[in-house]
């Protein structure tokens, strides 16, 4: 009988306890959109970019939105204890990092050593490894206060969004927290991260509208960072790329101006090295077809116009690696993966100068509907 009361109690009680008593409120945690890490007099400034999606929401209304975007700073000896100070600030919410889509290093932090600061950041468990990595010259606070186009969602930007930009400069690709480390940890490999910058090119009736985009990349080699290298100057690394995005080419003959459209590119690298010459034979394939032209010329003058352009841009981007002792386009990562033994000859050959030799191999399908003379 005393067993029957006490079960029927226990029961009782159990009718007055929630379902989910540990649960946390939506309305009590903060999404956090991006990280920013900078480095400054000896200590980390970590920044977060929190998203307001009811204001985003009131703009296509015409009513009072209000700010978009929320920006947070504080510092700290490390990335971690930096961002822990932030997480204090912010009362009884908590900063919530499952949602984050980038993660922008000033050149400042770069300059430290950045598997230090990855390391630090990805103690916090939900924290992706797929989230945008970005490097930066700009101070953080204005470039994740840049808004995107028509009041669209600040997640429309480059900085959330890169992959449209990148398809459209076709220079780089987006690169992610896992595969810049894949990189970043491979000995023979060198490791790029898009810079972003901003620009006033657009404006709206009150004042310019600063918008991000993609200017550069930063170059790591051997875990160690080497400098940063304007698009314009690094041009021939799209041919090394793996392209599945079509590629536009501007060629500048002698009497004529002429655009293509690169549809499809396949490379492949060898190398000879004797007697403390090593030579890389790099052997690319490409379908092109052109799309507008100016001036008069024959299609031999228009594919040998062509052939010199992309040689010109693989050439430049070699030899400007070479000056700043950086394989920018990774034709060394052949070698370590299919002849380690004698990468590791040269690499401890600091003399060895590398020579490269082009075999371009250039295929032109039509040219439009322009008919060239």
């Amino acid at each position: 009988m005393n067993f029957g009361r006490i079960v029927v109690l226990i029961l009782s009680c159990s009718l007055l306890l929630t379902g989910c008593w540990d649960r946390r409120e939506l309305q009590d945690t903060v999404f956090v959109a991006a990280i920013g890490v900078d480095y400054k007099d000896g200590q980390y400034l970590v920044s977060s970019q929190l998203i307001n999606f009811s204001n985003v929401a009131k703009r296509g209304t015409g009513k009072n939105a209000g700010e978009s975007t929320w920006i947070g700073t504080a510092s700290g000896s490390n990335p971690f204890v930096a961002f822990q100070n932030l997480n204090q600030m912010t009362s009884q919410q908590q900063l919530y990092l499952g949602q984050v889509t980038a993660l922008v290093l000033t050149s400042r932090a770069l300059e430290q050593d950045v598997g230090d600061i990855l390391e630090a950041l990805y103690r916090y468990r939900e924290l992706r490894y797929t989230v945008w990595l970005f490097g930066t010259e700009e101070p953080i606070t204005p470039l994740f206060g840049s808004d995107a186009l028509l009041g669209l969602s600040p997640e429309l930007t480059v900085i959330h969004n890169p992959r449209p930009a990148a398809a459209k400069v076709a220079r780089t690709r987006p690169v992610s927290v896992r595969q810049f480390l894949k990189a970043y940890r491979e000995p023979g490999e060198t490791a790029f991260i898009p810079s972003l910058s901003l620009h006033n090119n657009w404006e709206t009736k009150e004042k310019p509208m600063p918008v991000a985009y993609i200017d550069g990349l930063y170059a790591f080699y051997q875990k160690k960072y080497k400098k940063k290298f304007l698009l314009s100057d690094v041009e021939g690394i799209r041919w090394m790329n793996k392209p599945s995005d079509e590629v536009l080419l501007q060629v500048n003959g002698q009497q004529f101006q002429v655009t293509c459209m690169v549809r499809s590119s396949h490379r492949s690298v060898k190398w000879t090295y004797a007697k403390g010459q090593l030579q890389y034979i790099l052997d690319l394939k490409i379908k092109a077809s052109m799309e507008m032209g100016n001036g008069q010329f024959s299609k031999e003058e228009l594919r040998a116009a062509v052939d010199k352009t992309i040689r010109n841009e693989i050439m430049e981007t070699f030899q400007l690696g070479r000056k700043s002792n950086t394989d920018l386009l990774n034709l060394g990562k052949e070698m370590f993966k299919y002849d380690l033994r004698q990468w590791r000859e040269i690499y401890h050959s600091p003399n060895v100068k590398p020579a490269l030799k082009v075999n371009l191999h250039l295929f032109l399908e039509n040219s439009g509907t322009y008919k060239a003379g």
